[in-house]
């Protein structure tokens, strides 16, 4: 399910900031917070500023519709039901050599845009994601966003860490921002 809704006001810099091809970070979601970018505009360099800087898992925001369209099968969800919703783990059929190279991620987020199922196999290095029905959720508050901003509902996002390995707290993701000049949004503002 995507939840839809006009831009509320706290939500304008961030949907602008999507809509030119800036990255946007959410905070006080579940799964902590993370770095947006749609998915048109995953190129290899910014998977590697968000695997370098973000630190966390890079992965793919999608529809249920798009995933199911390219053959994706849910992951069981055992953190109970506002864990987040992944599919299986997803490679493009062809452009890679291992899959790890940001290249090859990025080449793998451009071949799932298609939504054609022969474009990408299973398993893989690029971990999609779907709307779990959360107004909280990573998925949800991302394709809200990208909707909201006029873009296709396909974007890639990496949950930020401190350069301990912990959920990043507001100095760190305070600091990522202003490094990728990027607009920081809560979710409760969307709510």
């Amino acid at each position: 399910m995507i939840i839809t809704a006009p831009p509320a006001p706290a939500g304008l810099a961030a949907t602008r900031a999507l809509a030119a091809s800036r990255p946007v970070i959410v905070t006080g979601c579940q799964g902590g917070a993370f770095v947006l970018i749609a998915a048109h505009d995953a190129d290899a360099n910014w998977i590697n500023i968000m695997a370098r800087d973000a630190r966390g898992l890079v992965g793919m925001v999608m529809p249920l519709g798009h995933a199911q369209g390219l053959g994706l099968e849910l992951q069981p969800q055992r953190g109970g039901r506002n864990a987040p919703l992944y599919t299986q783990s997803i490679e493009a059929t062809i452009g890679i050599s291992t899959g790890i190279s940001a290249k090859d991620r990025a080449c793998t987020i451009a071949a799932a845009t298609t939504g054609a199922p022969d474009a990408v196999v299973s398993p893989g290095h690029v971990f999609p994601q779907v709307p779990n029905g959360c107004a909280d959720g990573q998925a949800d508050i991302a394709l809200r966003l990208l909707g909201d901003a006029g873009l296709a509902h396909l974007g890639v996002i990496c949950t930020i860490l401190d350069s301990k390995g912990r959920d990043a707290g507001p100095e760190t993701v305070a600091a990522l921002a202003a490094d990728l000049d990027a607009e920081i949004i809560a979710a409760s503002d969307l709510m």
